[in-house]
């Protein structure tokens, strides 16, 4: 193996720290409690105490913080290097979202200080969808709200 590809983690976790992305992503994976039919996220009771979900008790945190993979934690550093070295015009928009989510996405302006921004459910996974909605990987001009579709 070579000596760049064992150091690799390591310079992500330099690049990461430059640039103001860290590993640790707080909130990322809801925790699990007991629930009813239809609650989401809920467990049920444990069948011969296999399974089930503990209670919820005040002021149990409802969500845990992840330690990214060497993959999405590029993807976060690779977003966070394109957010700040643009300054938020459409054509920027556009070429992040062709880097970020590749051919299919469509971006309309719709005149009202929203954007509208479809991307292909097919080829978005669950941290992607994750980082659009909580993380802010996109480049966007003061006041502008982003309406994302997931077609």
């Amino acid at each position: 193996m070579s000596y760049a590809y064992e150091q690799a983690p390591a310079r992500a976790g330099e690049v990461g720290k430059h640039v103001g992305q860290f590993r640790v992503i707080n909130g990322y994976q809801l925790r699990k409690f007991f629930g009813f039919r239809n609650s989401p996220n809920a467990l049920g009771f444990s069948q011969k105490r296999l399974g089930g979900a503990q209670w919820y008790r005040k002021r149990d945190p409802l969500s845990d913080s992840v330690r990214l993979s060497d993959d999405d934690y590029r993807f976060l550093i690779k977003c966070r290097i394109l957010k700040n070295y643009q300054i938020g015009t459409l054509p920027n928009l556009i070429e992040a979202c062709l880097f970020i989510f590749g051919e299919g996405c469509h971006i309309v302006d719709n005149y009202d200080m929203t954007v509208s921004i479809s991307v292909p459910n097919a080829i978005t996974s669950d941290f992607k969808k994750f980082a659009i909605n909580h993380l802010d990987i996109l480049p966007r001009q003061a006041g502008v709200q982003y309406l994302f579709n997931l077609i």
